[in-house]
C-alpha cells in the first residue's frame, strides 16, 4: 500500500512539473507576441515621424519606400 501512495505521489509531482513547463512555454510565447506587437507599434510611430519629416501625408507610400530599402 505504501508503494502505491509513493508512486501516485511521484506521478502527481511529474504531472505538476509538466503543467509548469506548458505554462512557462505559453507565457513565453505570449510575451513574444506582446513584444512583436510593441515592435510593430514602434515601427508605425517611426514611419509616422519619418513621413512628417519628409512631408509625406500618406503613410502607406512611405512604408513602401522604407520596405524597399
Amino acid at each position: 500500500m505504501l508503494f502505491w501512495i509513493f508512486l501516485l505521489n511521484n506521478l502527481s509531482l511529474l504531472y505538476l512539473l509538466e503543467l509548469e513547463k506548458v505554462s512557462f512555454v505559453f507565457h513565453f510565447l505570449s510575451y513574444k507576441v506582446k513584444i512583436q506587437a510593441s515592435t510593430e507599434r514602434l515601427r508605425g510611430v517611426f514611419l509616422n515621424i519619418v513621413s512628417r519629416e519628409n512631408g509625406v501625408n500618406n503613410l502607406e507610400d512611405n512604408s513602401e519606400i522604407v520596405d524597399a530599402e
